[in-house]
């Protein structure tokens, strides 16, 4: 998504913002992502290795689709709600004592960090900026990509809490290779 933003950006300033979010998430965030992995021994390339459950699937597709066939509005109303969501609930936990668990108080730390709230902050008034002017249509449509992104990310939330599986299971059986049969 940041590398989308940073090809459609209409400014040098925020090319250069997208730009180093885009460096924060693929080094800053995914570590820690690696982090918790490596606790449940699970190596990098298991990690990369597994099966995205359906509502990442859907979340991520959605988000690409919106950032490919979209504009920068279009693209900033999309990822709002995941990045403004992680820091308002991270200062929200953070406002009670850190949890002793240590992947929650590590998970709480990075997301009430100055970057991770500057980026939020920052991406909010990108939002404003490009919503300006905007006639009512265009704005209508930036307030649904921004609810159907939000309700992703409410939805991708519970499962990562209760679980989640694709309802049929891909099997040798159920896809044999090309040339079997």
């Amino acid at each position: 998504m940041f590398a989308w933003a940073v090809a459609k950006a209409d400014r040098l300033e925020s090319m250069a913002w997208y730009a180093a979010v885009l460096h924060l998430t693929l080094n800053t965030e995914m570590a820690l992502h690696r982090e918790y992995a490596q606790r449940f021994a699970i190596t990098p390339a298991e990690l990369e290795a597994e099966a995205m459950w359906p509502t990442t699937r859907a979340y991520t597709d959605f988000l690409l689709r919106t950032a490919a066939d979209g504009d920068m509005a279009d693209l900033v109303a999309a990822l709002l709600p995941c990045a403004w969501g992680y820091v308002y609930i991270a200062q929200r936990l953070a406002k009670d004592n850190l949890p002793t668990d240590q992947r929650y108080a590590d998970w709480i730390a990075q997301y009430v960090s100055a970057d991770f709230v500057q980026a939020a902050e920052w991406l909010k008034a990108e939002m404003n900026r490009l919503a300006e002017g905007a006639n009512p249509s265009k704005r209508q449509r930036l307030m649904e990509i921004f609810e159907i992104s939000s309700q992703y990310e409410w939805l991708f939330w519970e499962m990562c809490w209760k679980g989640e599986s694709w309802p049929i299971g891909r099997t040798a059986e159920a896809h044999p290779s090309p040339g079997a049969g």
